[in-house]
């Protein structure tokens, strides 16, 4: 009935939004926005012919050849998400494995046996001299007037009359034009001069900000942009949509304008506050006021002039790493990322979409008969001496082998009592064992059809480690002993799964689950979610165990000083670098990690902390911290308090 009355049941491809976690939206007290790409959109094709015109300028004042101004440059050509790699003049496209599944020389095709001889044989990526990430939008010219200048250094080396420039210093030479280009102002200035030309207006923006202070919401900016630029772009598209605001700085609480980020989330810089003109007012502060304009400042500061906790506030930005990766880990805000490309992607699934559901159908049996499983339930093999750890494809662990004539299980193993469930037991399809012989993990909640029932996991007085991930259903469960997950915000209070002191079973209720770091190393101060821990137990005098549950993951305790976490970095990857990866025997198995293993066994599993009278006993400037030396997949700690 709905669908004859042409009522819309789902929105648009264009206004949806993707969450890879569960945000409570009534729990979000401030929201700040990044300008470019954010706020103010492009439109990319104008922008990047200007970028092209204007970096051409100072290439040719250095010595290039004025037939470059004869290129054709495809605005299509270049996607966020390439890495080009220097030395060779190739620009590649890399899976998350880091599988390189195309490249270019320039703009030509390589042919598949020349890229597997250059790339088959390491991880790329690591080596940071050589290779250079494409991220944002602003850097997709850069790319497309790169793969025209190797073109003609390889077609035409006669235009450069004492030799062409290297692969490397030609990238060199291009970046830094660019750079130029936009910081001397003459990218800028032609832009403000024509902003209809540059920017896509969007009528709802206004209506949007507003819907948020209406709902109680504070709102702030943080842009790179100056104050002049952001001035007139933010006047542009902001200015008149609703009449209960003079300018668009009366949308925002705060105004933050060159900003420096990412290193505003790490330094120490003061705020310089600034009137309507861009010119300095009276002393830098180490506080930004609300109302005020400001420039510069630090990601302390503002938070505290915010009043909220950092899990309180939610930034959105463009910059994967700038915006999203560097706040997330340096703030604990919750973050949303615009992807502009992302619209392109889309339509072409919706126009693909029969393809693609033709392409499902062709999935063998076993993989569906695990999806069946629910989205949940981890596919990938594990390796036998790490549960939470998959290896590549096809990889199945050694010394084991898949009995003939097993065939996946068709849905959830079913939950049965202690006696009945004995790890190892190889005749009995649902234990931990089986599934893991197949590359499945235990699930802690199921897709019940009935409401669900106590079911002991194991008898009261023995811990139960637990895999993390979003259960379907809670489950009441007897424990003995609190497994905590380690969160994805260093501010968040862990998870207390549970705890007994008699036979009475309790609700078990995680509210994360798991967390995975962003880069390869990471080094995340636990202190307070240990804290919160002993406070949660009540015991007021005892001890208190801390230990990461991973081969490749240490705990220690030391000052949370950034330049002491840097040197540690810094002297881990000189025993035991990552790469070159050939060099470590472990990695002859197929993983990568061989270095994760040192590392750990440098930094060590675990660390006891006396409580007294009810807190934890610390040194002077100690704090609890988790070394990740093999990140970017999900990892969980244990604690353990002993005392009354």
């Amino acid at each position: 009935m709905l669908q004859e009355g042409e009522l819309v049941l789902e929105a648009p491809f264009t206004r949806r939004i993707f969450t890879n976690r569960d945000l409570a939206f009534d729990q979000i007290s401030v929201i700040g926005f990044d300008m470019d790409y954010t706020l103010a959109l492009y439109r990319q094709e104008e922008l990047e012919a200007l970028s092209i015109r204007c970096t051409l300028d100072k290439l040719i004042a250095r010595g290039y050849p004025e037939a470059l101004r004869d290129m054709q440059a495809d605005p299509a050509f270049a996607i966020r998400g390439l890495v080009v790699d220097k030395t060779y003049g190739n620009i590649i496209k890399m899976d998350r494995h880091g599988y390189v599944g195309r490249a270019y020389h320039g703009k030509n095709l390589l042919p598949k046996p020349t890229r597997k001889a250059l790339y088959r044989a390491q991880r790329l990526g690591t080596e940071r001299e050589r290779f250079a990430p494409v991220d944002t939008l602003f850097a997709l010219p850069e790319v497309t007037m790169y793969a025209e200048v190797v073109d003609r250094i390889d077609q035409r080396p006669d235009l450069w009359p004492s030799g062409p420039p290297t692969y490397a210093q030609a990238w060199n030479d291009v970046r830094e034009c660019i750079d130029q280009a936009h910081q001397d102002g003459s990218l800028k200035d032609l832009i403000q001069a024509d902003l209809p030309r540059y920017f896509q207006l969007d009528l709802e923006l206004g209506p949007t900000l507003h819907k948020f202070r209406s709902a109680g919401k504070r709102l702030f900016l943080l842009t790179n942009s100056l104050l002049p630029y952001t001035e007139s772009v933010l006047g542009y598209v902001l200015g008149g949509q609703m009449s209960a605001y003079a300018t668009w700085r009366d949308y925002f609480d705060w105004v933050i304008v060159g900003a420096r980020k990412p290193e505003f989330f790490t330094g120490n810089q003061p705020f310089q506050e600034l009137d309507a003109t861009a010119n300095p007012l009276g002393r830098p502060t180490g506080e930004p006021r609300r109302g005020r304009i400001y420039n510069g400042g630090n990601q302390l500061g503002l938070q505290a002039s915010l009043g909220v906790h950092p899990d309180e506030v939610l930034y959105v930005g463009d910059h994967i790493y700038g915006d999203i990766v560097r706040s997330k880990k340096s703030s604990g805000w919750r973050t949303a990322l615009v992807v502009e490309d992302l619209e392109h992607e889309l339509g072409i699934r919706r126009d693909r979409q029969i393809a693609l559901k033709e392409v499902e159908q062709l999935v063998p049996a076993d993989l569906a008969g695990r999806r069946a499983l629910g989205p949940a339930l981890p596919v990938a093999p594990a390796r036998p001496h790490d549960s939470g750890r998959s290896g590549p494809p096809g990889r199945r662990p050694r010394g084991r082998r898949e009995p003939a004539g097993r065939h996946p299980h068709p849905g959830p193993p079913p939950l049965r009592p202690p006696a009945q469930v004995r790890r190892g037991d190889g005749n009995d399809p649902g234990t931990p064992d089986r599934r893991r012989r197949r590359g499945l993990q235990p699930l802690l909640g199921l897709r019940l059809r009935r409401p669900p029932r106590f079911e002991p996991l194991r008898r009261p007085g023995r811990e139960l480690r637990l895999h993390l991930h979003q259960p379907r259903h809670q489950l009441p469960l007897r424990l003995a002993h609190p497994l905590l997950p380690l969160p994805a915000r260093l501010d968040a209070p862990l998870a207390l799964l549970g705890q007994v002191s008699d036979a009475r079973a309790h609700e078990v209720v995680p509210r994360r689950a798991g967390f995975q770091t962003d880069t390869r190393r990471a080094y995340l101060n636990i202190t307070a979610q240990v804290e919160a821990a002993v406070r949660k137990s009540g015991v007021r005098e005892g001890l208190c165990l801390v230990n990461a549950m991973h081969i490749t993951a240490s705990v220690y305790i030391n000052d949370d000083e950034p330049g002491l976490l840097q040197d540690y970095d810094d002297f881990l990857e000189r025993l035991a670098p990552h790469a070159p990866t050939s060099h470590y025997r472990h990695n002859r198995t197929g993983e990568d990690n061989g270095d994760a293993h040192i590392k750990r066994q440098l930094m060590g599993r675990e660390v006891v902390v006396a409580i007294t009278d009810g807190k934890l006993d610390f040194g002077p400037w100690e704090q609890i911290f988790y070394a990740e030396f093999d990140g970017r997949r999900r990892k969980r700690a244990l604690i353990k308090i002993i005392g009354e």
